[in-house]
């Protein structure tokens, strides 16, 4: 490796003799060169350092700069790159209705005079409930949580037939069981997805029973692998409600059927939080990185340089609760067309090493050596081909960025939020070149 105090570079048709390839600042310089109507002098026949800042005036700003503290020329751009919002849409679950099938409490042929009955309890009913147009994000669910909880109404009605009277009827460790993925609020009588009715009268002289219970969402699965998956953009919820227990009919007189007829009412539901495993579209603007305001004969078409460590940062903050992968194709362009075979991949989707953002703030060093000194980078990636980009410096280079999630893993996300990804490049080449740095001996 020869760190470069300044560039060595191949000008066509100048006369470079014997250059070392280390550059000071300050050096005189003593070998007249014309290019363009101009006069560079640069030592010949000498290993002595020359110094750029003789030959190239750099101004506040622009894109070649001298470190102050090392003196090493560094090509440096930076700027914002553009990544839409991104949103899975709500989830909305119909309301549903479930009738358990009616049970007769007392039937009685003979004429009985206030007497007391005791029947037991044993019904079911199904339960099902759907929501169609889920998002393509959601590819499995492990659970979905309302911002408000929603209702669920119990009903216990009593149908009557024949000449019967009673005064009361009362629930006897009587217990309504719901499918194990609903999640209740927690109240009195609620045990996980159970309640539990005891001693409550459930009829008074002909009266209807009624409960309503808040429920906060559905969860299928703690585990990946074991939720629902939407078919189609359809999610269809099935499961059975059931009763059972005993009920006491007290003050029953006369002949006749009384049958208990218990239903529940879930009301629709639209789920604002899920977890599951998520992949949301992310999608990036392609970005053009200017290299401007270089000096002419970097920008020589025979010019080729070979960079020790070339160094492009990523920097982007990461809002979901899930790593995101970012592969990226860097295209460098001269003349308005791609310089062939120069274009540049990179990460796990084109075979190359993952570059991964994790939640929060990223800062990605995307390097040569897989190594660099940049304050703040929370993760170095080895590019090896990356010198492809600047071995003829282009006009610009054309950056696609595809930011993918392909976490197989249950996270949480925010249904209906509008998801950013800000974002920004910088690029820092420290001009310190390798063997390959192309220079043309004087003729």
């Amino acid at each position: 490796m020869y760190p470069l105090w300044g560039f060595l570079l191949s000008f066509p048709l100048w006369t470079v003799s014997c250059v070392d390839n280390k550059y000071d600042l300050d050096k005189d310089i003593d070998m007249t060169i014309n290019v363009g109507g101009e006069h560079l002098t640069i030592p010949a026949g000498s290993s002595d350092t020359a110094y750029l800042s003789k030959i190239i005036e750099v101004e506040e700003g622009d894109i070649l700069q001298p470190d102050a503290a090392t003196r090493v020329y560094h090509l440096t751009k930076k700027d914002d790159i553009d990544v839409k919002p991104t949103t899975v849409k709500e989830v909305t679950i119909s309301e549903t209705t479930t009738k358990l099938e009616e049970t007769k409490i007392v039937n009685t042929t003979s004429s009985l005079i206030n007497e007391d009955v005791t029947e037991g309890i044993n019904t079911l009913g199904d339960f099902k409930a759907e929501s169609n147009n889920i998002d393509e994000a959601l590819k499995e669910l492990g659970a979905l949580y309302a911002k408000t909880p929603v209702d669920l109404i119990l009903t216990i009605d009593f149908a009557n037939t024949g000449d019967l009277s009673f005064a009361k009827v009362k629930a006897n460790n009587l217990k309504i069981v719901f499918p194990d993925y609903i999640v209740f609020k927690a109240e009195k009588g609620i045990q996980g997805h159970e309640l539990i009715l005891d001693g409550q009268v459930l009829s008074e002289n002909g009266s209807s029973y009624s409960r309503t219970l808040k429920v906060e969402g559905y969860k299928f699965s703690e585990n990946a692998g074991a939720g629902r998956k939407p078919n189609e953009g359809t999610l269809t919820i099935e499961g059975v409600i059931s009763m059972e227990g005993e009920v006491v009919t007290s003050g029953v007189s006369g002949t006749g059927i009384l049958s208990l007829v218990p239903k529940t009412v879930l009301r629709e539901m639209t789920a604002n939080s899920v977890t599951g495993v998520i992949q949301p579209e992310i999608k990036a603007e392609t970005t053009n990185i200017e290299l401007n305001d270089l000096p002419d004969f970097l920008k020589d078409e025979e010019t080729r340089m070979d960079i020790t460590n070339p160094v492009i940062l990523l920097r982007a903050e990461n809002q979901l609760e899930t790593p995101v992968e970012v592969d990226a194709v860097l295209t460098p362009m001269k003349g308005n067309a791609q310089i062939d075979g120069k274009e540049v991949k990179v990460g796990s989707g084109y075979g190359k090493t993952p570059v991964v953002l994790a939640s929060g703030k990223n800062v990605i060093a995307l390097s040569r050596t897989g190594e660099c000194t940049i304050e703040g980078v929370t993760s170095n990636v080895k590019v090896e081909d990356i010198n492809n980009l600047l071995e003829t410096i282009p006009d610009d280079i054309e950056v696609d960025l595809q930011p993918v999630v392909r976490n197989e893993d249950y996270y949480t996300a925010e249904l209906g939020r509008a998801y950013e990804m800000p974002s920004s490049y910088e690029v820092d080449v420290p001009l310190s070149f390798e063997q390959n740095l192309n220079n043309v001996s004087s003729k």
